[in-house]
């Protein structure tokens, strides 16, 4: 399941990602489901663009732009691409809106939304071979930027640095918007990353699934740790990054560390207990906690559920 909070006039609207269904919420006071998706395939992650549109990548190799129109979902762009897409981020430089997704070639390609909107176009197909390296045109709506030699695992961007992240846990940054420039490239995990987050302009974090957590300086390109900890209890059903200074990590408890970069240590804040029948599939932060999950007798009958617990972050 993968999960987002859209901005829209004024409101907030939480969409699900569960098992090929696509859906809305209202979040103004509980949880209220308002439209439904079925689509044939799950998507991978769910991307929050601004002006109530928002992009999803699906297992059946599509990215897909979404609006939310009278409290329904409206499929606005959608290209098929050769392969397995990965990962996704979003980039806003300048009032335009780019969004740069990776796939199972190691490859990384920028979409400018604009111009993906302004074709209308919900059946396009992007042809590798059309890429013979980083394109210079500017009149094209999607270009390959740059690749890895492994699968690439997460993709994260601000002004600055694109940060990517390969099966083997290597970290790749490189400057935005000369993409070909690597400013350096980063090892200190043995374990899978799962987390990667930009903060600060040029910090970086970085956390595997034995909860080891790297937080990394970028204005070096060689000895960048800062420092390093562990966070967290037990194996990690759902993480995420928030206010780019907490950590949330979900087990059979919450918890809410503070990244205090003067010290140079992990903070825990706040342990929130939970249901032992509840599992965490995805987090969110935004002025309240967000879990949205299934409990452990749901996910064994492998039925189709969205589950919604919020929690105040004060």
């Amino acid at each position: 399941m993968k999960a987002s909070y859209i901005h829209v006039g004024g409101k907030v609207y939480l969409v699900t990602s569960n098992q090929g269904h696509l859906t809305l919420y209202d979040t103004q006071t509980e949880p209220k489901q308002l439209s439904d998706q079925a689509l044939s395939s799950d998507f991978l992650i769910i991307t929050m663009t601004t002006q109530g549109l928002f992009a999803t990548i699906g297992y059946d190799k599509k990215f897909r732009i979404w609006s939310i129109e009278g409290e329904e979902l409206m499929l606005k762009y959608c290209c098929s691409f050769p392969k397995k897409l990965t990962h996704g981020a979003v980039l806003v430089i300048e009032s335009k809106e780019l969004c740069y997704i990776a796939d199972k070639f190691g490859d990384v390609y920028m979409i400018d939304v604009s111009m993906a909107m302004a074709s209308h176009d919900i059946e396009a197909k992007i042809i590798r071979q059309d890429f013979i390296g980083p394109s210079n045109k500017e009149d094209v709506i999607c270009k390959f930027i740059m690749g890895h030699q492994e699968v690439i695992t997460i993709v994260d961007i601000n002004k600055d640095f694109i940060v990517t992240v390969d099966k083997a846990n290597k970290i790749k940054v490189s400057k935005v918007p000369r993409y070909y420039e690597i400013h350096g490239i980063y090892f200190g995990h043995k374990e899978d990353i799962i987390l990667a987050k930009l903060f600060d302009d040029s910090t970086l974090l970085t956390i595997d699934k034995g909860r080891n957590a790297i937080v990394w300086d970028l204005t070096k390109t060689e000895d960048a740790i800062l420092f390093t900890g562990k966070v967290g209890i037990g194996d990690i059903d759902a993480i995420g990054m928030f206010d780019d200074i907490h950590i949330g990590i979900v087990n059979e408890i919450i918890e809410i560390h503070l990244i205090n970069k003067e010290e140079k240590k992990f903070v825990k804040e706040k342990q929130i207990p939970m249901s032992k029948s509840y599992k965490c599939l995805e987090l969110l932060a935004d002025k309240q906690f967000v879990l949205i999950g299934a409990s452990k007798e749901v996910l064994e009958a492998n039925k189709v559920v969205n589950l919604i617990q919020i929690f105040p972050l004060t």
